[in-house]
């Protein structure tokens, strides 16, 4: 039987702007979510995560619910994450978008945002998360990749131990994959020029030359992703979406967007998506979100 959460921590509270589209944020982790990594059900986010903390390894999870009523998220870790608690905080800010002021989002959006206002642009614990996550679900169902995603934590993830809702392995870090073999990656579900992209991007990060955070000079970090073979337009404005906290970054030709707006090609969508710069990234979750809510 699962601990109650209530034993290993005392919330850090989340003051947001309002409104908040909590339930269409937990739909949008939901729908990724890595089985053994991540939890989500109606009212609460919950993960196992591995954090570097004064030079050395931290384990453990962390949990997030809404407070409505106090119009704030409240932030619970595990003991085993506690002497990070202010870092994590300032990344649980960035991860759940509590500094956006929706309410110009929103009224740039117009009709778009009517059915969630107050939807956020979720971010990343690790912008390396996020990089593998685009590539293994390159040209795959989102269930496809998520089995892969699943593998390669529980094979080289940090075990995670007492933790509740199943949660098992951290998602393993740059630093972790820098040091496997190509084999041990492609036997995880990938073909090998995702696989090398992903070691690449881990041993540039490892290496010092890549740091995938929202405080990195943007252009500079974008153009060292695509110089990575493997790694092409939809990855890098993915990552610029969920990992730089880049508000007006769009997946170029993606077929959902596509699809659901009635887009020939990447060129026409691009010209009908300029309508709602600087806020396309809010625009790309808003059209993802719809996609997946008729199909659920």
């Amino acid at each position: 039987m699962n601990p109650p959460i209530a034993r290993f921590a005392q919330p850090l509270s989340l003051p947001y702007r309002p409104p908040y589209a909590w339930q269409g944020v937990l739909g949008f982790l939901a729908h990724r979510h890595t089985l053994g990594v991540e939890h989500v059900d109606n009212s609460n986010y919950a993960r196992a995560l591995e954090w570097m903390h004064e030079g050395a390894p931290l384990t453990g999870w962390l949990s997030v619910a809404h407070e409505p009523d106090d119009g704030m998220l409240s932030l619970t870790l595990s003991p085993g994450l506690q002497p990070a608690a202010q870092a994590l905080l300032g990344q649980a800010m960035r991860v759940f978008g509590t500094q956006c002021d929706p309410v110009p989002v929103d009224a740039h959006l117009g009709e778009m945002a009517v059915g969630q206002p107050g939807m956020r642009v979720p971010g990343a614990f690790d912008g390396f998360e996020i990089a593998v996550r685009a590539i293994a679900g390159q040209q795959i169902s989102v269930r496809n990749a998520r089995g892969i995603l699943a593998r390669l934590s529980q094979r080289h993830g940090a075990a995670v131990p007492d933790a509740p809702h199943g949660l098992a392995h951290a998602f393993p870090s740059a630093q972790r994959i820098a040091r496997l073999s190509l084999e041990d990656v492609i036997t995880c579900g990938l073909i090998r020029i995702r696989a090398e992209a992903i070691l690449s991007i881990a041993r540039e990060i490892e290496a010092g030359r890549l740091d995938l955070h929202p405080r990195t000079p943007r252009d500079a970090t974008l153009a060292a992703l695509r110089a990575i073979r493997g790694v092409g337009a939809w990855t890098v404005q993915y990552v610029a979406m969920r990992a730089l906290n880049e508000p007006d970054a769009m997946p170029a030709g993606d077929a959902v967007l596509k699809k659901r707006l009635g887009m020939a090609d990447a060129k026409a969508l691009d010209a009908h998506a300029r309508r709602w710069s600087p806020w396309r990234a809010y625009a790309t979750v808003h059209v993802w979100r719809r996609d997946e809510a008729d199909k659920a």
